[in-house]
């Protein structure tokens, strides 16, 4: 809890140099689908898998013993997810390669595809993460 917050200013200028990356986002309070949402445009949606990534200790702690709903725990934290980057799917690969030579874990998390006329929320968290 006494960690300082990670600075990815580097690690994103490179990857935006290097791949064809879209939309960033900063995952601060608000949570993951918040702060995503906030970057994207009306014509896009955005499918998150809870399966590709496993939350630090920390956040299962604060879920099972304050019996905080993942729901709650989701709009209130970031569960272990600093920055998302929205790339080509083409660049996905080179982009995880990247960041992980400036020693930033990352991970294929999700897709983007086109969201229907209204169709409301623009992120989707879908799956569980392992062991919770």
């Amino acid at each position: 809890l006494l960690v300082p917050t990670r600075i990815y200013a580097k690690a994103c200028l490179a990857l935006a140099g290097a791949t064809a990356t879209h939309a960033m986002s900063h995952v601060t309070g608000g949570g993951l689908a918040a702060n995503l949402e906030r970057v994207l445009p009306d014509e896009v949606a955005v499918t998150i898998d809870r399966g590709t990534w496993t939350p630090q200790p920390i956040f299962d702690l604060v879920r099972r013993v304050g019996d905080v709903p993942q729901p709650d725990l989701e709009q209130t934290l970031n569960c272990g997810v600093g920055m998302v980057a929205l790339t080509a799917a083409a660049d996905a690969d080179a982009a995880v390669a990247l960041l992980g030579e400036r020693g930033v874990r990352s991970w294929v998390a999700g897709e983007v595809a086109s969201a229907p006329p209204g169709a409301g929320a623009k992120v989707t968290l879908t799956g569980q993460h392992p062991g919770w």
